[in-house]
């Protein structure tokens, strides 16, 4: 728990705040550590390779000396702006087949035709299609009669789990179709077989967040003076901020 701390990623760029209650942050890991760490001096740290990591995180107290203090990685600045990564998601308002859709979501904007994985992601695509007819990334093309979520071209595709959420009409899937192997939201919020040569007008892409590069990292800091300063680095398996 840290109190009247600056908070930097390089993702977030810099923020400040007085507080930082606990159930704001994700789940941190420490990647360093040094109460003190000389002012103007190079830092060098390994990102563990357990899992993906998004989010660096720079924790440091502020103090006289450390006012108006900036760090650089690689170089490069870490900008007060904020950025994140995070999934994203594209509305296309034009006409597409399914393939046509499954294509310009990888090759446009590297992702993949939305899926629907649980009531949050029901949610957030009525957010963004309205009550309109859209593809999304269900389909049997791949084999004839189990139902997988597009992962982008030339990636393996995700079995739908017939056990776990859905939106089918009464929560069964329909009998098969072989002129029908591609799937739609409908009006009602439900999904249905489709032609996939069908072209709708509208389309829903996502793009996933990219995580951090498990290479050595080189960070330095200026406009610190007086010696030392205490700085603590952590990193995250989530976005903070965002779901």
């Amino acid at each position: 728990m840290y109190t009247s701390c600056a908070l930097m990623s390089i993702f977030f760029g810099l923020l400040y705040a007085d507080t930082l209650p606990s159930d704001t942050l994700p789940p941190l890991v420490d990647v360093y550590k040094n109460e003190y760490q000389p002012c103007q001096s190079n830092i060098t740290f390994d990102i563990p390779n357990d899992q993906k990591y998004y989010q660096l995180l720079l924790f440091t107290p502020i103090a006289l000396n450390t006012w108006n203090q900036s760090f650089y990685l690689w170089g490069l600045p870490l900008q007060r702006t904020p950025m994140a990564s995070y999934v994203q998601h594209y509305l296309i308002t034009d006409s597409y087949t399914w393939h046509e859709a499954r294509e310009l979501c990888t090759n446009k904007y590297g992702g993949y035709l939305k899926d629907v994985m649980n009531a949050a992601d029901a949610a957030r695509l009525k957010s963004l299609g309205g009550n309109n007819e859209y593809w999304i990334g269900l389909s049997d093309f791949e084999q004839t009669g189990v139902y997988a979520w597009d992962r982008g071209l030339n990636q393996t595709m995700q079995v739908l789990n017939t056990s776990g959420f859905n939106q089918w009409p009464g929560g069964k899937v329909p009998p098969y179709d072989s002129n029908k192997q591609c799937v739609r939201m409908t009006k009602n919020q439900t999904w249905a077989l489709a032609d996939c040569n069908q072209k709708l007008p509208f389309l829903i892409c996502q793009r996933d967040a990219n995580p951090l590069p498990t290479k050595k990292y080189y960070i330095y800091d200026q406009n610190c003076f007086g010696g030392t300063y205490n700085i603590t680095i952590k990193v995250s398996p989530q976005v903070w901020g965002l779901n």
